[in-house]
């Protein structure tokens, strides 16, 4: 699981990220998937169209779907006329491409602890469940990560309904620019499915990390809202 999510990290660094507006389809449950808060959904059409099947096909080699993306609104606004050439502040939705079919049983937060309990397991810098200690942990890892590279921070939040881990990466842009940015990553069940959620910001500190945390958090409540029956 752990190489997967690294590897999805690392190509939305690098590439502007394509969406599926609206609502998503996994398997034969359809999935509300709404944007954060001043986040806008991407447009199935041009500039955002011609990147979709590039990154689409990039991440099903790695067994992941892309459902739907969106970004901070005056960036994207900014991107789609030239004036801004890169995305720094996005949400992703993806599921497993090989449980698209599969049906969670039993209680999700059964799942949410076998996510945990997986990550913890194959993680490189694992970091203690609570936010206190995380700081001096978090600095090294920005200090240390090499270009091109992403590194797991730890496991930052167990809760009933999702597991909260945090990737860092270091990446060059297609700008020739480098940009050091933090991935944080919701493990949940929606309807039965599993869905993950990565919200990806810059102007990376251990503070960054703390508030893409709650952000992230706020981002889950409202998408288990929307998908209430």
């Amino acid at each position: 699981m752990l190489r997967r999510l690294i590897f999805v990290a690392l190509a939305l660094a690098a590439t502007t990220p394509p969406s599926i507006a609206g609502e998503a389809m996994i398997g034969t449950v359809s999935i509300n998937l709404p944007p954060p808060p001043g986040f806008c959904d991407m447009a199935d059409t041009d500039p955002d169209k011609s990147l979709v099947k590039n990154l689409t096909d990039l991440s099903a080699t790695q067994g992941v779907k892309l459902l739907k993306m969106s970004a901070d609104c005056q960036q994207l606004a900014a991107w789609r006329t030239g004036t801004g050439k890169l995305l720094d502040d996005f949400l992703q939705y993806q599921t497993p491409a090989a449980l698209i079919d599969t049906q969670v049983s039993g209680p999700p937060e059964e799942t949410t602890k076998r996510s945990c309990a997986e990550l913890r397991a194959q993680g490189e810098k694992a970091l203690a469940d609570r936010l206190p200690g995380m700081k001096a942990n978090v600095e090294n890892i920005i200090k240390e990560v090499k270009l091109n590279e992403t590194t797991f921070a730890g496991v930052l939040a167990e809760e009933p309904n999702a597991c909260y881990a945090a990737l860092i990466s270091k990446i060059r842009t297609a700008l020739g620019t480098d940009k050091t940015q933090v991935t944080l990553i919701a493990l949940t069940i929606i309807k039965g499915k599993n869905v993950y959620m990565y919200r990806t910001a810059v102007n990376l500190t251990p503070d960054t990390i703390n508030a893409v945390l709650a952000k992230s958090k706020i981002d889950l409540a409202a998408l288990l809202a929307a998908n209430r029956n």
